[in-house]
């Protein structure tokens, strides 16, 4: 048997990407974009025609125009208006989606994950890059700056790599994890669900995501247009050689815990999960990302959307790094950054799976009573909107339910109300424009702009290294920006994902050289 053939390619890559799904194709299309040649490897021959996610929320949209895609999604997907909630089949109230002000996107996207892929792919065939697909990591090791790959492809033939960098995004049996020795704990009882597409009659609002609960268990279902829903339901364990469930199976399932019609199935499948995160994210040179490093319960819809925001956070941060523009440092708050994000996500996702299955008596009563008291009150919309549509998602100390309840001046590491522009779609005057690729500085004037304002201004501009990108909000910004940037004027130092990495008060220039040069390479 022959060795491995070295690649000779003419530009070798700056990095490895294993997996080509969703999160896979996210992060190649964040290292295209910043001119960074990568290399992205699939075992799979083929695209798969099914998918588990189908859901799409805010906070992933908004990092969606980073790559040009978020029109293009929001088109091709059908747009859900609330989440609604029920008890054995009356109405506990809602989560209204549309209801959001501090976000471009006041609305959940129901896409089939297979629609997801194909778009991602055409965008990356149109920054120039390309997917192997029947090809398969076999071995890696790192060897100083390097790292070396064995990949075998699907004719038998073996290749050797080497490359600064490589991904793991090859999903939950990531072979990377398990080539890297990464434990993958969890301690969530395993859970199967059986998941299908079909038509369902019965009056549900197609602009509604529904969850039915009841003693018998919970069932979801989620319109997709053309009164065609996906559904999925959790059902007793069953062996892996199992035909795929069948409609019958879901119209029982769905009389017991909801109610409807369930027409053909146009496809159907059943997995058994157990909820694990990966102990690292990163060793050496080599990462982490989506399902690779956490798996969660599918409740709320939240794995690949956790999976994608992985694949910004990774993909600016090292992007920069080989460009030369970031501080190597940087890399190190990736796993510090997205596994305690992650850890947070699996803890709600697990919470909301217990409550629907929930069966005793005093349990339900007590759920129901707290669900209904905390809608009429409006807590959950207050908190379960944020929560849902990632919106809450930060990269400091974790979010109070006071801090939910009564937002105000983002700290270190929070969302801020600015957005990358979108190349697919018309720029909207409603929201600041933050760069893609470096620290954004934005003049905030709070809900009144002091004086004297074009003096700090020119402070702040002659504090700054050159090049840093500066945004002067004082010259009348929407009033309902202060509920996202608070009421006080202030320096906000924003990075390319759109989270804060730090602030100064008004009239004050201290630190705010140090605060920058922190992040930039030296």
């Amino acid at each position: 048997m022959t060795g491995p053939i070295f690649s000779h390619r003419s530009t070798r890559p700056d990095v490895l990407i294993v997996g080509a799904g969703p999160v896979g194709l996210v992060l190649a299309c964040e290292l295209l974009s910043q001119g960074v040649v990568v290399r992205v490897v699939d075992t799979a021959p083929t695209r798969p025609k099914h998918s588990r996610a189908a859901i799409v929320w805010p906070r992933i949209l908004e990092q969606l125009r980073r790559i040009s895609v978020a029109q293009t999604m929001v088109e091709a997907g059908h747009h859900i208006d609330a989440v609604a909630y029920y008890s054995e089949r009356r109405p506990l109230g809602e989560v209204s989606m549309a209801a959001m002000s501090g976000t471009p996107y006041p609305l959940g996207l129901t896409i089939p994950q297979d629609v997801t892929e194909a778009i991602l792919t055409e965008r990356l065939c149109q920054l120039g890059g390309e997917i192997e697909r029947g090809t398969t990591l076999e071995a890696v090791s790192q060897d100083g700056p390097l790292v070396r790959a064995l990949l075998r492809r699907s004719d038998g033939a073996t290749e050797g790599l080497t490359v600064p960098w490589l991904v793991g995004a090859d999903g939950a049996h990531s072979t990377v994890r398990k080539l890297l020795d990464i434990p993958f704990d969890g301690d969530a009882p395993e859970i199967t669900f059986a998941i299908a597409d079909a038509p369902v009659d019965g009056g549900h609002s197609i602009r509604r995501l529904h969850y039915f609960y009841s003693r018998a268990g919970a069932f979801g279902l989620a319109p997709l247009g053309d009164r065609l829903f996906r559904m999925a339901v959790s059902i007793p364990p069953r062996a892996a050689d199992s035909e795929p469930p069948s409609r019958e199976l879901f119209q029982e399932l769905l009389t017991a815990r909801g109610f409807g019609r369930v027409g053909q199935l146009g496809w159907s499948s059943a997995f058994t999960l157990r909820c694990r995160t990966a102990q690292r994210f990163r060793v050496g040179r080599c990462f982490l990302a989506g399902d690779a490093a956490h798996i969660m319960s599918p409740a709320g819809g939240q794995g690949m959307n956790t999976g994608i925001l992985d694949a910004v956070d990774l993909g600016w941060k090292l992007g920069g790094v080989i460009r030369g523009a970031l501080s190597t440092r940087v890399l190190d708050s990736y796993e510090q950054d997205r596994r305690r994000a992650a850890l947070r996500v699996t803890r709600t996702t697990i919470r909301q799976t217990h409550w629907g299955l929930w069966n005793r008596p005093v349990k339900i009563a007590a759920r129901d009573l707290a669900f209904r008291l905390a809608y009429r009150t409006g807590v959950v919309q207050r908190v379960g909107a944020p929560l849902m549509g990632q919106l809450s998602v930060g990269y400091g100390r974790s979010a109070t339910l006071r801090d939910l309840l009564t937002p105000g001046r983002p700290r270190v590491g929070d969302r801020v109300a600015a957005f990358v522009a979108d190349s697919g779609s018309a720029p909207d005057p409603r929201w600041p424009v933050i760069a893609r690729d470096d620290l954004t500085v934005l003049l905030w004037p709070g809900r009144r702009r002091p004086e004297p304002w074009s003096r700090w201004r020119e402070r702040v501009v002659a504090a700054l290294p050159v090049g840093v990108p500066v945004a002067d909000l004082g010259a009348g910004q929407p009033g309902r920006l202060t509920s996202t940037l608070g009421t006080l004027p202030a320096v906000l130092v924003v990075r390319p994902d759109g989270h804060l990495a730090g602030s100064i008060p008004f009239g004050d220039v201290t630190g705010l050289a140090g605060l920058v040069s922190a992040w930039r390479a030296s």
